[in-house]
């Protein structure tokens, strides 16, 4: 019914701070069966949504995991990362199956209206492993801001730059 639509629009925009109007074209435009309304929530919104999902039939809250990485900006060309499309590069290509999550299980029993009867976890979600490295974050962003100024002293494009600890081999910083 329209009039429970517009309203379970409505809440779900205050929410999620959308505006209902953005909202509702999103949903009327896409072609999809599946609509994406909002990606990244914080907890306080995700723990609200979850708190409620029965009022709001037609939704569904789908967890993904984001690996965030501290000075991503200066270690993305080692540690890689993971677009969109599924493609990894550096370290989260090698190392990904160490550093994969275990997403969890469950079973949701749903009526012919997609109307959820029960829900039974199967198994609970687990972190991934965590990867250690020799890099020294100061470092790395000395080395970054010297060699980008040699480069630009010397008219060149490109450069490279490797630190290692004498001792045991392991890189300190790596540009």
């Amino acid at each position: 019914n329209e009039e429970k639509r517009k309203q379970i629009l409505r809440e779900i925009s205050a929410v999620i701070e959308k505006d209902i109007a953005i909202l509702e074209q999103e949903i009327n435009q896409s072609h999809d069966p599946h609509v994406l309304i909002s990606e990244n929530l914080d907890y306080e919104k995700l723990i609200i949504l979850e708190a409620r999902k029965k009022e709001f039939s037609g939704f569904e809250i789908i967890n993904n995991v984001v690996r965030e990485y501290k000075d991503g900006e200066v270690f993305s060309h080692i540690i890689g990362y993971e677009r969109k499309t599924g493609e990894k590069t550096g370290l989260e290509d090698s190392y990904n199956q160490f550093l994969k999550e275990n997403l969890g299980k469950i079973d949701i029993e749903r009526d012919a209206q997609g109307n959820i009867i029960s829900e039974k976890i199967i198994s609970q979600p687990e972190p991934g492993n965590s990867l250690k490295l020799w890099l020294d974050s100061q470092l790395q962003e000395k080395v970054r801001t010297e060699l980008e100024a040699i480069i630009k002293e010397v008219g060149s494009e490109k450069g490279a730059a490797v630190v290692l600890d004498a001792k045991t081999g392991g890189v300190l910083a790596m540009v």
